[in-house]
């Protein structure tokens, strides 16, 4: 039989053996967490660049992990795959469709993080994550009815390969009571004729992500419909606003890449809480001489939040 002070000890055995595999086990998940990771960029355009000082600074920030890039040449990738190679990392970040193809093709057991990459050509797995790139239509159609009272009825054009937004942006609208008016057609030939039928019946008109549908040529038309009809254009970026769009949704590409290390913090790190929150990235711009021509009353708030705003 134990004596009591033979079963004090045996107590504070267990507790110190306890308090033992605690640490190796704190030791362990420590030591699992990358400590490499390696940007693959698929271009140099600005935006790609802005997402990943987004992603770097906030894994550096969270994490002991380092963090650095390379750039997809047109031509010749072999000074890429060699640095890739001599940094061994753990993770890849793909920005950019070309990026994430890259990665793809050289992964083997590494961990992928991606952004700025559309979802239809996403293909998440077990060792791959990415940042949906698409803005939700639900969130467009709640923004627009918050930031355009008088948003009357709305128009779309699509073609097959934008029915899915199609189809979500008329789920949004029936949710929230945005009438809308829709035409789909089978070629981007077709888009005069279909605008027409309904230039004179809508108060909105809303670009969908088409390359069949949208050229220099048809958007040119659309701006010019728009002002003659007075319809509002909501643009796919501000690229469309400063162009004659009065309102688009857009990205605030810092916050993409800041975002994406989020989800390599939930997916691939341990003891790193921060996350992913998408309204946080997206941003809208204003055309104010636009709407000011089309009787589009916005408020003085709204302008201010706008994160561009043209023709003051």
């Amino acid at each position: 039989m134990f004596n009591s002070g033979d079963k004090m000890k045996s107590v504070w055995l267990i507790m110190l053996m306890a308090a033992a595999i605690l640490f190796a086990l704190s030791i362990q998940i420590f030591a699992a967490n990358p400590d490499k990771v390696f940007a693959i960029i698929s271009s140099d355009a600005q935006q790609y660049k802005q997402a990943y000082n987004g992603f770097k600074d906030t894994i550096e920030k969270n994490t002991k992990a380092s963090v650095t890039y390379g750039i997809i040449k047109e031509q010749n990738n072999s000074e890429l795959l060699t640095a890739i190679s001599s940094y061994n990392p753990e993770i890849l970040l793909a920005i950019g469709t070309k990026a994430l193809k890259f990665a793809r093709d050289i992964q083997g057991g590494r961990k992928i993080i991606h952004c700025m990459v559309f979802s239809e050509n996403e293909n998440n797995d077990n060792n791959t994550a990415g940042i949906e790139f698409n803005i939700p239509e639900e969130y467009k159609v709640k923004k627009i009815k918050a930031l355009i009272p008088n948003h009357g009825t709305m128009g779309v054009i699509y073609t097959g390969a934008s029915e899915k937004q199609f189809k979500n942006l008329k789920k949004a609208c029936e949710e929230n009571g945005i009438p809308l008016l829709d035409i789909r057609i089978e070629n981007g030939e077709g888009f005069p004729k279909a605008l027409n039928k309904i230039r004179n019946r809508i108060d909105l008109y809303m670009m969908v992500t088409d390359s069949v549908l949208y050229y220099p040529g048809s958007v040119q038309y659309l701006f010019h419909e728009s002002i003659d009809n007075k319809f509002g254009v909501i643009g796919l970026s501000s690229f469309y606003t400063k162009a004659g769009a009065a309102l688009s949704f857009d990205y605030n590409y810092y916050y993409v890449g800041v975002d994406a290390a989020y989800l390599a913090f939930e997916r691939f790190f341990t003891g790193v809480n921060e996350k992913a929150d998408a309204s946080g990235r997206i941003v809208y711009s204003l055309n104010m001489s636009v709407a000011g021509e089309l009787g589009i009353k916005l408020s003085k708030e709204s302008v201010d939040k706008a994160s561009e705003v043209f023709g003051r």
